[in-house]
């Protein structure tokens, strides 16, 4: 007995080395080491290009890392060879909305469905589909009829958990990963669900500060220093804002409350209230709404927003109508026509044509330029009698300080003013969590 004791690591290790690239590859895949088990599958589609299920495994790899263009190529190669195989038609869908090309992996899961009618895997993933096309009630509906028919479905129970935590109804999402895990008490990604729910944070705070500076005129600078705190609030969030600076050599305060929320989905509320006790430079009352509606998950959002400002010099009424459109690979376009009418002033138009870039891990940069009569920041008033037409570029970048819980932001605009100076606009800001 001892003698196979000491006999048999070393026949599996010889197993081991006798053992082809596919085989190392499967293996290493199998114990989460990514990139031993790239390094080998790229040996065995080398060695076997014919090979589909090796194609497979190996985009698979290359998917997980977030290789996602490598991935597909390496999909495209196994489908080339066996065109009709689930499994690879099923992992080019999940790179394509990983990717964020949802429509296109909405076209190809129908297509595949038509195939494979009640698939669960296939419902659980149109699931996940509605989550981040921003329609969680189609999500919920779609898990709970997977989970009519197979109650210890575990990727529905979790995906189910997911709609609920989305929600901030953690209790009961924390009853769908509980199932989750009496299905498969090993399950990580119900252990880690869990620890999310535990260590979630529901308030945040956000500090910043604004500053303009004018070329070619004796102006002053303008700054401000500003502070939110914000918390959940049913399907949404509230925020209350306060704001304290300096422009035209006089100073204010602006308050600010406020509410938004997606209520339903392809419906989204936002709306806000605010004032200035002093009302120098500020507006003495000024409220926004905004709306956003998409009547299917492959159109665009269709955008309504009118805001009302009472300043000393009189009023300014502001509306926007627009479309924002998400796209591949986490690119958004953000299109807004712009009216806004003064009292005692003329009319103007204007707009405003933003592009977002989602890079993952909290990195998010924006470029845009504006034409009208506002700037981005509010730091441009109408004058009475007139209007100040301006056109303005600018861009701003987002990303994460240290951990999940904190980040920052920082934005620069230019604003060529039409028969006036021009101004530079930078605004930086941190938030925490807690």
């Amino acid at each position: 007995m001892n003698g196979w004791a000491m006999l048999w690591p070393l026949l599996m290790s010889t197993a081991v080395a006798l053992a082809g690239p596919l085989e190392r590859g499967l293996e290493a895949k199998a114990a989460g080491e990514l990139p031993v088990a790239q390094r080998e599958l790229a040996r065995a589609v080398a060695e076997q290009p014919e090979n589909a299920e090796a194609w497979f495994h190996y985009g698979t790899v290359l998917a997980w890392q977030k290789n996602y263009h490598e991935a597909e190529q390496a999909l495209d190669r196994g489908l080339a060879i066996a065109p009709a195989d689930y499994d690879l038609q099923l992992m080019r869908i999940r790179v394509w909305a990983w990717q964020g090309d949802w429509d296109r992996a909405a076209t190809a899961l129908t297509a595949l469905e038509r195939d494979h009618p009640g698939n669960e895997d296939l419902l659980v993933m149109k699931g996940r589909l509605a989550e981040w096309r921003e329609q969680p009630d189609e999500a919920a509906r779609i898990y709970d009829e997977v989970l009519a028919g197979n109650p210890q479905q575990m990727d529905a129970l979790i995906g189910r958990g997911d709609v609920a935590a989305g929600k901030r109804r953690n209790a009961e999402a924390r009853g769908y990963f509980a199932k989750a895990l009496e299905v498969d008490p090993q399950s990580p990604e119900a252990k880690s669900r869990l620890e999310a729910l535990d260590a979630i944070q529901s308030w945040r705070v956000d500090l910043g500060v604004t500053t303009s500076s004018f070329s070619g005129s004796s102006r002053s600078d303008w700054w401000s220093v500003w502070t939110q705190l914000s918390g959940p609030a049913g399907p949404g969030s509230w925020w209350l804002r306060g704001e304290h600076g300096e422009r035209f050599s006089t100073t204010d305060t602006l308050l600010e409350l406020g509410w938004e929320g997606l209520l339903t989905d392809g419906f989204g509320l936002r709306g806000w209230l605010g004032g200035s006790p002093d009302a120098d430079w500020a507006a003495r009352w000024l409220g926004e709404t905004d709306l956003r509606f998409r009547p299917t998950a492959e159109s665009p959002w269709f955008l309504g927003e009118l805001r009302y400002a009472e300043y000393l010099s009189g009023e300014v009424w502001t509306s926007r109508l627009g479309i924002e459109q998400p796209f591949a690979e986490g690119w958004t376009v953000n299109a807004r026509w712009v009216h806004q009418e003064f009292a005692g002033g003329e009319a103007t138009e204007g707009g405003i044509l933003t592009l977002e870039k989602d890079f993952g891990n909290q990195w998010i940069g924006r470029l845009g330029v504006a034409h009208g009569a506002e700037s981005l920041t509010g730091q441009t008033v109408g004058r009475v009698g007139g209007v100040l037409r301006s056109t303005t570029v600018f861009g701003g970048l987002r990303g994460p300080m240290g951990s999940a819980d904190r980040g920052w932001r920082v934005d620069v605009e230019f604003e060529d003013v039409s028969g006036g100076p021009n101004r530079l606009g930078m605004a930086f800001g941190i938030h925490q969590a807690f």
